[in-house]
């Protein structure tokens, strides 16, 4: 058994990379953790099985829309065995202050929303009104024939 310490600078917090790395650590059967740093990088400690770890170390290097990894720093140290499972450490106020920017998010989200219905609601009726005119035209030629 072996513990490894990576450290995962990038585009890598509020994005839901610990949550991919948990996934990826249980999956593995690894046990640890994940945790956002305050200089804006995330912290993995795991341990397990040597080549179990190297399949770790290269998944977590994660590029999409989200995430984008851009440097993964690693060192070797000697299991404890201190950990049960693979799990996300969150740090006191941190939810608290994600709940707040996901209902600004969710307040911009349902504007948007509404602004685009009413766009749709409005392009519509003016379509339904052209529409109605044209059939009253057909229907007045009908009648004078």
């Amino acid at each position: 058994m072996k513990r490894i310490i990576l450290m995962v600078s990038g585009k890598v917090q509020q994005a839901g990379y610990r949550d991919r790395v948990v996934g990826m650590g249980k999956n593995l059967a690894l046990s640890g953790y994940a945790e956002n740093l305050s200089d804006g990088r995330v912290k993995i400690v795991a341990e397990g099985d040597e080549e179990v770890l190297k399949q770790l170390t290269a998944v977590i290097n994660i590029k999409n829309t989200l995430i984008n990894v851009e440097n993964v720093e690693s060192s070797d140290r000697e299991a404890t065995g201190e950990f049960s499972g693979f799990y996300k450490l969150v740090k006191d106020g941190e939810t608290d202050e994600r709940l707040d920017t996901a209902a600004d998010l969710l307040k911009e989200l349902i504007g948007a929303t509404n602004n685009g219905f009413n766009t749709l609601n409005n392009t519509m009726t003016s379509g339904f009104n052209k529409l109605a005119h044209g059939q009253d035209k057909i229907l007045e030629k009908q009648d004078s024939m």
